[in-house]
């Protein structure tokens, strides 16, 4: 658990991230929980403002999304957000990641109206160039206007984001969640 110099060491936290994506990959979301706890905790101890701590933060976010405890992964993946503006605010896609993991956990929640403000926060924010950020956040806006029954907005955002597939995989490529048939 410790390093030789008898604290928690960098060695060690990179260790415990590598058992919980294998705990995530074998369904044992339980111990994939434990796991990204105590990353969380020697983050938050041996660099509570970094990138780092922001990701460990955005991880333990989803796994409580899965879980359905949206409460608290909002306010993981707010933690993330704060700490991505805090250390530079440049809209890179750690910054995006960490706002479409809250938005998208505000529209499991059913919060609807602040889920789809936000993913059209994210592509107003995201660089042209990142297609796959940009992707996610028109699908994810999609399925939230549905739950509004705004269909012909939610069409729209629809034939965007199979525009950027093709654009990013190919003319054959459709948006993998396209929720609208």
């Amino acid at each position: 658990r410790e390093g030789l110099d008898g604290k928690r060491s960098m060695a060690y936290v990179q260790t415990l991230e590598r058992l919980a994506r294998v705990a995530q990959l074998e369904s044992r979301h339980e111990d994939a929980e434990a796991l990204q706890r105590e990353v969380l905790d020697v983050r938050l101890e041996l660099a509570p403002a970094s990138e780092l701590c922001a990701h460990a933060w955005n991880t333990l976010g989803v796994t409580c999304s899965l879980f359905g405890r949206f409460d608290e992964a909002l306010e993981c993946a707010r933690r993330s957000v704060e700490i991505q503006r805090a250390l530079g605010g440049d809209l890179a896609d750690g910054p995006l990641l960490a706002r479409t993991l809250l938005n998208t956990t505000l529209s499991r929640s059913g919060k609807w109206r602040e889920a789809e403000a936000g993913f059209r926060s994210i592509l107003d924010d995201a660089p042209d160039d990142a297609l796959g950020i940009r992707i996610a956040a028109l699908e994810s806006l999609c399925w939230a206007l549905v739950q509004q029954d705004r269909f012909d907005d939610a069409l729209e955002a629809s034939q965007r984001a199979v525009a950027l597939a093709r654009e990013k995989f190919g003319p054959e490529a459709t948006s993998l969640r396209v929720v609208m048939s």
